[in-house]
């Protein structure tokens, strides 16, 4: 190929003659810039008085190796952060910061609510979130804690008057009835815990008046594409935007998920505003319009910026972070309920002798079952679902527990070192509910647990989440025994999923479910 350019005046013509050998050297020299940009930010660290960067990284990639390698990544940054004390840096693309003690988590969920209170961007969560239009994943703003506002407000009041027990019994009911068809043959986890837990929240979500397809959607998207974007391998994407223009696999499939998900949840938002009754709410669909609708007639000032995008991306949130997590957590509580058949035996029966064998457990005998109520938080101090964390980002220079901390700064907490320190868990790896019980008997809480984050980013649906783990284990564990299923008496069920890189989650697994009565 031969390109003609004027060069200098108009009376010099240059010729240049690009070919195959050109491009290749001119490719040669951009690579070679960029990995000379990527040693020049991936040394020092992120300034004389910032957290001292961990050992390990690399010239070109930092500590990314220690978050893509074979070991998790939990474990490998818990080891060097026992040396590296209260705050440390690493280079994850960007320089981020990570609380390693108790002291310096405490201290971030309470003093520095606002100031640690964003969310980094990046190309995959703002394709989920259409550039920052959620609770979730949007960033610290006015405007988000409005929003943030209107989720909570939602969510709490249609799950008054126990409206949760109510759904998850009818839900459970036939998931039960479907599960009969089953007992004494081996059953994947999954096809226990993708019914229950999608099933419950796409009825809270959108429910029962909503097509069957749209619940069957939502459980096949939460049992495979989503779950997968939501706690699978990062995309490089995530790290060089730029790879955004070029082909991808996994950034096809990522976007022909986030696709269906968004166009699901925009075509249920029409039906609902079609057959809205103000005199009667039948979901959060109908509830968080419904708060959309008031905000805008008594505040339309305030909440300007509330789009249909915000709604439905709300509901996205109940659906998208609650369902991901509790899955995580409902596959590691089988896999040790499974795995600990003593265990599993105490909680079905102290659940028997409150409510008998023709009763399904509710919310309000929960207060009694003081060895069920111990085991579930044992269940979610073992989980440990997020072990660094979901990132943080500080919103403003900050100077925290001595160092100097840039604006737009990741931030992660080494969650995994609180559940699983020796010096407040004596062996913290076996499964013991009894922790949780006091010397007279009675439940008792632990400050080094934070199963569902801190500060202005804390789930949001808490309080939700411990009543549906509550209700879908005690049902399980009262109608069936978790028995291991044939042929695989001796595997160790809690080995991490190679699968999942972001989450400490166990690999699905086989049982067999007996009926009790």
């Amino acid at each position: 190929m031969v390109l003609s350019a004027a060069v200098g005046g108009g009376s010099v013509t240059g010729v240049f003659t690009v070919t195959g050998a050109t491009i290749a050297l001119a490719a040669t020299v951009v690579v070679l810039i960029v990995v000379l940009a990527l040693c020049l930010g991936g040394g020092g660290g992120m300034g004389a008085e910032s957290p001292p960067p961990a050992p390990g990284a690399s010239c070109i990639g930092g500590h990314l190796k220690i978050m893509t390698g074979e070991t998790p990544p939990w474990i490998i940054l818990n080891q060097i952060g026992k040396e590296q004390g209260d705050v440390m840096s690493l280079k994850l693309g960007h320089w981020v910061i990570m609380l390693n003690t108790l002291a310096a988590i405490k201290d971030a969920a309470v003093n520095f609510v606002k100031e640690m209170g964003s969310r980094p961007t990046n190309y995959t969560s703002n394709l989920l979130n259409e550039n920052g239009k959620d609770i979730s994943l949007g960033e610290y703003s006015h405007d988000w804690l409005l929003l943030r506002e209107l989720g909570i407000k939602n969510l709490r009041e249609f799950t008054a008057n126990k409206k949760l027990e109510e759904i998850a019994h009818i839900v459970l009911k036939k998931l039960g009835d479907d599960l009969d068809q089953r007992e004494n043959q081996p059953v994947n986890v999954k096809d226990i815990m993708v019914p229950a837990v999608a099933g419950i929240l796409s009825h809270l979500c959108f429910g029962f008046d909503a097509d069957p397809s749209i619940h069957d959607r939502v459980a096949r998207l939460f049992g495979g594409g989503l779950y997968k974007y939501i706690v699978g391998p990062r995309l490089p994407v995530d790290v060089i935007p730029s790879l955004r223009f070029f082909p991808s696999r996994a950034l096809s499939e990522a976007k022909a998920t986030v696709n269906e998900l968004n166009g699901l949840l925009r075509s249920e938002m029409k039906r609902h505003e079609e057959s809205l009754d103000t005199a009667m709410t039948r979901d959060l669909m109908d509830g968080i319009i419904k708060c959309r609708n008031h905000a805008r007639e008594t505040e339309p000032d305030k909440y300007k910026f509330l789009t249909d995008t915000h709604v439905y991306q709300v509901i996205s949130n109940y659906l998208g972070g609650t369902t991901a997590g509790f899955l995580v957590s409902s596959l590691t509580a089988t896999a040790l309920l499974v795995s600990n058949s003593d265990q599993q035996e105490k909680f079905s029966a102290e659940i028997t002798k409150a409510v008998g064998e023709d009763r399904v457990p509710g919310l309000d005998d929960r207060e009694e079952l003081v060895y069920v109520k111990a085991t579930i938080e044992e269940i979610l101090r073992y989980a440990c679902i997020a072990p660094i964390s979901v990132p943080h980002k500080t919103t403003q220079d900050i100077t925290f527990r001595g160092f100097k901390v840039p604006a737009n700064t990741g931030v992660l907490c080494n969650f995994y070192g609180l559940h699983f320190n020796e010096e407040y868990w004596p062996e913290p790896f076996v499964f013991k509910p009894e922790r949780f019980i006091d010397e007279d008997g009675k439940f008792k809480s632990d400050e080094h647990m934070y199963p569902f984050g801190y500060g202005a980013r804390a789930c949001l649906a808490q309080t939700e989440a411990r009543q549906m783990i509550y209700l879908i284990l005690s049902w399980l564990t009262h109608r069936y025994s978790l028995c291991r299923a044939p042929g695989e008496e001796d595997n160790d069920l809690l080995v991490q999923d190679p699968n999942v890189k972001v989450a400490k989650a166990v690999a699905p697994f086989n049982l067999v479910l007996k009926r009790r009565f």
